[in-house]
């Protein structure tokens, strides 16, 4: 049994395919390495911080940062999110990121989530939803399309869609 075992393993060790899977195991490529969230307190970064904290994070084996500003009024004011400075700030990053390989991504937003107190509903993250009504015949209608389900109470009117479907066989129902 040994025997045999040990030349399935041998066989699958010859395999180019099986090489390359064990040689990128140990040594993955970029693309299969982690990220990681890298959170600017109020943008009270440097651009010598930058380099060293991205320096070390590739050291580390990242292959890509996720930028998220956050912080409150304790956390010592930088550069304003998306302010001339701020975005000066961000071009470096993007440039010294290219610098080590590595790949830069932002969140969308400042602060610790996309919602708070500070954020009304008209400007909140949404959610497309939908209702139907479907009307037999060529004729006119008046009626009310059901409400598709809200969000927090709040639902805003995009677009109303008539859809004509294919005529079929309605004996066949």
């Amino acid at each position: 049994m040994f025997l045999i075992l040990s030349g399935v393993i041998l066989a699958a060790g010859s395999d180019p395919k099986t090489g390359e899977m064990a040689s990128n195991f140990l040594t993955p490529p970029d693309s299969a390495r982690p990220w990681a969230y890298w959170v600017w307190l109020n943008g009270n970064v440097t651009k010598e911080g930058i380099t060293r904290d991205l320096e070390e994070m590739k050291r580390q084996g990242m292959s890509g940062v996720l930028v998220f500003q956050a912080g409150d009024a304790n956390t010592p004011a930088g550069a304003q999110f998306f302010s001339p400075q701020w975005n000066d700030l961000f071009q470096y990053t993007l440039r010294e990121a290219a610098r080590l390989g590595m790949v830069v991504s932002i969140d969308l937003c400042d602060g610790w989530d996309s919602g708070g107190p500070w954020i009304t509903q008209d400007r909140a993250n949404k959610m497309l939803v939908y209702s139907e009504l479907q009307v037999d015949g060529v004729r006119n209608v008046d009626r009310l399309l059901p409400l598709p389900p809200a969000v927090d109470n709040y639902y805003h009117d995009v677009a109303v869609l008539a859809i004509r479907e294919k005529a079929t066989d309605r004996s066949l129902r």
